[in-house]
C-alpha cells in the first residue's frame, strides 16, 4: 500500500517562503521517497506534492522495493544511508525489480562526499545533498540538468 503524502493544500502544513511556489511545469510524475527518517521522508513528500507530483513514502529499503514493484514509480528518491540496505544496493535492486519500467533513481544523502565513497552506480542518475535545493530537486525529477 502506498502511503500518500499530505496534499499541498493541507491547511495543517505551515506557511513557508517556498509554499507560494507554483507547481512544476513538467508532466506530473509518481515519485517514491525511500528514507528511514520518517520526518525527512514525509517533508520531502509534501514538497514533491507541492511541486505537482504524486508522492508516496517507504521507510526502509525493503519496503521501498515492495512499493516500487506495486506503485509504478516514475522516479525514486532514495537515502543512501539506509540501515537495512545501502542506497547503491537498493538502486541496483530497483532496476532488477522493475525491468519493464525503469524508474529514474535519485540518491539523497546528508553527506556531500558520499557519492565518491559509495563508488560508481549506473542505476543512480542524480545525486543530491540533504536538504535538496528546490530547483535542483525539480530538475532531477524532470530529468533535466539543474
Amino acid at each position: 500500500m502506498c502511503i500518500e503524502a499530505p496534499s499541498s493544500q493541507d491547511p495543517s502544513l505551515p506557511e513557508t517562503e517556498g509554499s507560494a511556489r507554483a507547481p512544476s511545469s513538467a508532466a506530473p510524475k509518481r515519485v517514491l521517497i525511500v528514507d528511514d527518517h520518517r520526518d525527512v521522508a514525509d517533508s520531502l513528500a509534501a514538497l514533491v506534492s507541492a511541486l505537482g507530483h504524486e508522492a508516496s513514502c517507504a521507510y526502509s529499503g525493503r519496503h521501498g522495493l515492495e512499493l516500487a514493484r506495486t506503485c509504478g514509480a516514475d522516479v525514486v528518491i532514495l537515502d543512501i544511508g539506509l540501515p537495512d540496505m545501502h542506497g547503491v544496493e537498493l538502486a541496483a535492486s530497483l532496476l532488477s525489480a522493475c525491468p519493464d519500467r525503469r524508474p529514474r533513481i535519485i540518491a539523497l544523502s546528508g553527506h556531500a562526499d558520499q557519492r565518491t565513497e559509495s563508488g560508481p552506480s549506473t542505476a543512480i542518475e542524480e545525486w543530491l545533498t540533504k536538504p535538496p535545493d528546490i530547483a535542483a530537486l525539480e530538475a532531477a525529477i524532470a530529468g533535466k540538468a539543474a
